[in-house]
């Protein structure tokens, strides 16, 4: 069995959706973007790879 349980992965799924949802909405991503980790690299299907935390948020 893994580290977390399903429970566990849903509510965080879920807390996700809900920030990018208020941030597409208030314009302000900050919440969002905490929640990824200081280097995490994120694929974004238009833009491409963005690396670490700032990037993202720029």
């Amino acid at each position: 069995m893994g580290q977390w349980t399903r429970a566990e992965i849903e509510a965080a799924f879920a807390d996700y959706q809900r920030k990018a949802a208020e941030a597409g909405r208030s314009g302000d991503w900050r919440p969002w973007v905490d929640q990824f980790t200081e280097d995490a690299t994120y694929m974004e299907h238009f833009y491409g790879a963005f690396r670490g935390r700032e990037a993202i948020y720029t």
